[in-house]
């Protein structure tokens, strides 16, 4: 679905709209937006938050030095980078290669040098795992 911001606090298109007065900006789970499909007497019948998605760019700096690992709960995501609901609880795990040891996290909230790291991105990010020569 495409939708436009009509400069009057609600996006359009030619099917639903979406809105933030229903929920005063405070919805299921604090949404910003929910969407209403209204019928002739503006009786909302069907709800649907909807979830913001970000992308999330994970690297290893410098390449070829080591390698990070991705996990929500027991799901791991192969390669680690890729779009992911706004707020999704990333494990991240920074494994070094031979004659490698991780150093620290680079980029968006990083820090520490722990090889283990939780991200909750709600905006476009990007993290790197550095490593250093043993």
């Amino acid at each position: 679905m495409v939708v436009n911001k009509s400069g009057t606090g609600t996006w359009q298109d030619a099917a639903v709209e979406l809105s933030d007065w229903v929920f005063g900006n405070n919805g299921p789970s604090n949404a910003d937006l929910v969407l209403l499909s209204l019928d002739a007497e503006d009786d909302i019948f069907h709800k649907i938050e909807l979830e913001k998605l970000v992308d999330v760019d994970i690297g290893v700096d410098p390449a070829g030095s080591g390698s990070v690992q991705a996990r929500h709960h027991s799901t791991v995501f192969d390669p680690p980078s890729g779009v992911y609901t706004e707020g999704t609880r990333l494990d991240l795990t920074a494994t070094s290669a031979p004659g490698w040891e991780f150093s620290h996290w680079a980029g968006a909230s990083a820090s520490g040098n722990n090889p283990f790291f939780r991200l909750y991105p709600t905006i476009n990010t990007q993290v790197k795992a550095v490593f250093v020569r043993s």
